[in-house]
């Protein structure tokens, strides 16, 4: 009695489901295993499978593809995060700056306004200086 065997590659079957192909092939059509799963010894001895792969299956080959893989998914986020924490620090000192520029017109307007109100307030004071002195009533 064979026992069965883990997958050590993608394997897919192919359309007509007669063959069995790597997962990157052009002609795979429906997922047989991922690696490691578990092959049932008599589908394996079908497909000619060497301990858990094709024939021709280079292991060395197939991690150095997978880590290429990984390595430039890695890299893809990190460029990613960093795009996005350039658009976040750029939007953050663009909010800061809208925000001073904000402050400084309700600054110029609150000076301006307290010049006003200073002006208004002397206008009174000043005109009862400058008004004539009424005559003085006699007695009489």
């Amino acid at each position: 009695m064979s026992q069965n065997v883990i997958a050590r590659q993608r394997l897919c079957l192919t359309a007509d489901k007669t063959e069995l192909v790597d997962a990157g092939d052009e002609r795979a059509a429906f997922l047989f295993a991922n690696t490691g799963d578990e092959i049932v010894a008599a589908e394996a001895e079908r497909f000619g499978l060497i301990d858990g792969a094709l024939p021709g299956f280079d292991a060395d080959a197939a991690a150095e593809a997978e880590a290429a893989a990984i390595a430039a998914e890695i890299e893809a986020a990190e460029k990613a995060a960093a795009e996005q924490d350039a658009a976040h620090e750029k939007a953050r000192i663009e909010a800061e700056q809208a925000a001073a520029a904000e402050k400084e017109a309700a600054d110029k307007a609150a000076a301006a306004e307290a010049a006003a109100k200073a002006q208004t307030e002397t206008k009174p004071a000043a005109a009862a200086e400058t008004k004539p002195a009424a005559p003085a009533k006699k007695k009489g």
